[in-house]
């Protein structure tokens, strides 16, 4: 089997304050400290949306099935499964499983022997497994499971000859544990050998009595580590081993005519730094302990910028291993089928308009075509592969339409949001974007855009209002009947009009991802590259302007020879301008920090361990210096700076909990996040005088997680929380009064 792969590829700091306890309730206040912003149409609740979908070939008479999560406008998460026809096309209603509290997470597994549904669910502040199993895929059956199992949410099923094995992590020992459950005889309990740091099951798959499991570690340094579990006695013992390859990472396990494969992708040099590209490894029960690794390394890999990697494995029946690789816009596919003297294999292109490529896939031998569960954005559709074609069988859910606001606060109570409308496009997806800028009008959220030069199908808009009421916003996206992304950029005086700036200086491809007022004018910054369409090597850059109107690439501002990017902009307590963004060091993408100096820019590495991930900069003012956002371990840290490359810490949320955005209002800091009290996830609203103690305020929605933001408006906060139950608002008065009432 892999002798016939091989042929065909040929070709920190731990700080938690009083304020935030992880697991302690939030603090309740009176709802009337929300009022409640009323939000345009096209930003209310959408139809139903669905994830974590699954597929179950047919067998034995027994009809193809569709899991998923489905969340209907107003509802909770609930797990359903769709039967398919001969055809492909859904029959009837889906069936909603009768399962108590939210589902939060479901797998799906089977054969002719046994139908299997894995997952878990949430009520009262209790996350409990469950497994569920069918002879007749209708009628579906609770498996009574061990004690020391109950509370683990399962994540990953397979089934062998009517033996399942579901695993999942019990987050609090950072431990995979699971069961196997026999044809016959009680459910047993399954603990796999433990790794370092915080474990993620990424597949399993089972032959007779011989089990193959893959688990990445997050040590928090560095790469995960992924080890492969092998158990050739029903998981009563474990062997274990390394994936060859250079930063390996797996999406999925299946197993073959004669053995066990694995598919995802793994670190190679690109152009401009480092890349992934596709692989596989194969392993037959008798040879030994070492994968072999299947290089799917591409023709042009190390000519080129682009990554790409496989989705799980498809089989069916014993002679077919399938699998796929893509990035967000397309997606490819490779079948490989195992018979002697034969094999073939099928390319094609699925144009999803930039939802995403993911979801499971399996073999129909009869008809000799693959069909996948395509899922992104809320949307999932079921997809065939036939002659070399994908064919949309069936339709689950449209993508949501989806309203982000900007990261970066124009600091006048306006807010700017990407928006996004989606359609059906021949047998994929059709996404439209565009940026609009929104006011509160008393207790409305409205649209200021009509009248102002950017509106139409803008992909991103950048905007920043001056201490003496001027502005600059500049725009950047495809246009219609051009092949290469467009920048605009206007100026607008206090109480003036706008006026349209010079044209960018750009000969090549640009994005701005940032603008700032600073002395002597305006400075933007974001990316480039020198093909006009973006394909080559994309570096960070800065642009100037003293008037809002001509700019000019700033030459000081350099990322280095690879690959890099500059995505916030902020101001140091001197008013120089601070930048964050990556840069390529050796092999490995780091975050880095420019400085603006009178004689240019100083570039720094601020995170060589790779320990944590910029998300921000807060700008300071009088004796509160600028503060530098990250995740790191699972929480939230702010970061005092001077100097814009050496930090200390300010304050941090507990571990489990998050800051969205950190914002200034009312001389002091607030941010939308998440907070998780007896199990349950809620959205709040955090507040801050110094940003080193920080208080919560619940968010007056039941739905949980979501992107919030927080806009000031004088001494009002704008809070936003945009989710599958589409977008809500309000105003908060008065932040400092409630913040100092504590």
């Amino acid at each position: 089997m892999a002798r016939v792969f091989a042929a065909v590829l040929a070709g920190a700091l731990g700080v938690t304050l009083a304020a935030c306890t992880p697991d302690a309730e939030p603090e309740r206040r009176d709802p009337a400290v929300f009022a409640e912003i009323d939000v345009p149409p096209e930003l209310a609740p959408q139809e139903a949306v669905v994830d974590q979908v699954g597929i179950v070939p047919a067998a034995s008479g027994l009809p193809w099935i569709v899991s998923g999560v489905r969340t209907t406008p107003g509802g909770v998460p609930e797990g359903v499964v769709w039967t398919l026809g001969e055809s492909g096309a859904v029959a009837g209603e889906p069936a909603v499983l009768d399962l108590p509290g939210v589902v939060r997470d479901l797998a799906a597994a089977g054969g002719a022997a046994r139908t299997v549904l894995a997952g878990s669910t949430g009520e009262d502040g209790r996350t409990a497994g469950f497994l569920l199993t069918s002879a007749d895929r209708v009628a579906w059956e609770p498996v009574r499971l061990p004690p020391e199992i109950v509370d683990v949410p399962l994540t990953h099923v397979a089934e062998t000859g009517g033996t399942v094995v579901a695993l999942g992590v019990d987050a609090d020992a950072r431990a995979v544990r699971g069961v196997l459950v026999p044809t016959s005889g009680d459910p047993v309990p399954l603990v796999l050998p433990d790794g370092a740091g915080e474990p993620t099951v990424e597949g399993v798959a089972g032959r007779g009595e011989t089990w193959v499991a893959v688990v990445s570690w997050d040590d928090e340094v560095g790469d995960d580590v992924v080890v492969t579990y092998r158990s050739a006695d029903s998981g009563t013992t474990w062997t274990t081993s390394d994936l060859p390859g250079d930063a390996p990472r797996v999406a999925g396990a299946a197993t073959t005519a004669t053995g066990f494969v694995l598919t995802g992708s793994v670190r190679e040099a690109g152009l401009g730094g480092p890349v992934t590209d596709a692989a596989a490894w194969f392993w037959e029960p008798g040879d030994g302990d070492a994968w072999e690794y299947l290089d799917f390394r591409r023709d042009d890999a190390g000519t080129d910028d682009q990554s790409t990697g496989l989705s799980a494995p498809a089989v069916g029946g014993d002679d077919l291993a399938a699998v796929y690789w893509g990035d967000e816009l397309s997606a490819s596919s490779l079948v490989v089928e195992v018979e002697p003297g034969h094999i073939a294999s099928q390319g094609m292109s699925d144009d999803n308009g930039g939802i995403g490529f993911g979801g499971p896939s399996a073999w129909d031998p009869d008809e000799r075509a693959v069909r996948a569960v395509l899922a992104g954005d809320g949307g999932a559709y079921v997809t065939e592969l036939r002659d070399g074609r994908w064919r949309r069988l069936a339709t689950l859910a449209m993508p949501r339409r989806w309203f982000r606001p900007t990261e970066v606060d124009a600091g006048d109570g306006a807010l700017v949001a990407r928006r996004a409308e989606v359609s059906t496009a021949g047998d994929g997806w059709r996404r439209w974007v565009s940026s609009a800028v929104y006011t509160v009008d008393g207790r409305a959220l409205v649209e200021t855009s009509a009248d102002v030069p950017w509106t139409g199908e803008d992909l991103a808009l950048v905007r920043s209002v001056a201490t003496d009421g001027s502005e600059v916003t500049v725009t950047f996206g495809w246009e219609e009947g051009e092949n290469a992304v467009t920048v605009r950029s206007w100026f607008r005086p206090a109480g003036g009009g706008w006026t349209e700036g010079s044209g960018w200086p750009s000969s090549g491809h640009a994005e701005i991802h940032g603008v700032r007022a600073v002395d002597g004018g305006w400075v933007a910054v974001g990316v480039r590259a020198d093909s006009p369409e973006g394909a080559s090597v994309r570096h960070a850059a800065a642009w100037r302007s003293e008037d809002g109107l001509v700019w000019t690439l700033d030459e000081g501002f350099e990322g280095g020879d690879g690959r890099s990017s500059a995505r916030h902009v902020c101001l140091l307590a001197d008013g120089r301008p601070w930048v964050l963004g990556t840069v390529v060091d050796g092999d490995r993408e780091v975050d880095a920090s420019w400085v603006g100096e009178s004689t240019g820019w100083e570039r720094a590495v601020i995170d060589a361990e790779e320990a944590f991930e910029v998300e921000g900069c807060v700008e300071g003012d009088g004796d509160a210096r600028p503060l530098l956002q990250v995740q790191v371990d699972g929480r939230s840290e702010l970061r005092g700076t001077t100097d814009g490359t050496t930090f200390e810490l300010v304050g941090a949320t507990g571990r489990g909990e998050t800051f969205g955005r950190v914002v200034r209002v009312a001389e002091g800091y607030a941010a939308v996040g998440t907070v998780v009290a007896s199990g349950v996830e809620r959205s709040v609203l955090w507040m801050s005088a110094d940003a080193e103690e920080w208080q919560q305020l619940v968010l007056p929605t039941p739905e949980p997680g979501g992107e919030g933001t927080v806009h000031p408006d004088g001494s009002d906060a704008v809070v936003t929380l945009a989710g599958e139950g589409g977008v809500r608002a309000w105003r908060v008065g008065d932040v400092a009064q409630l913040v100092d009432a504590g």
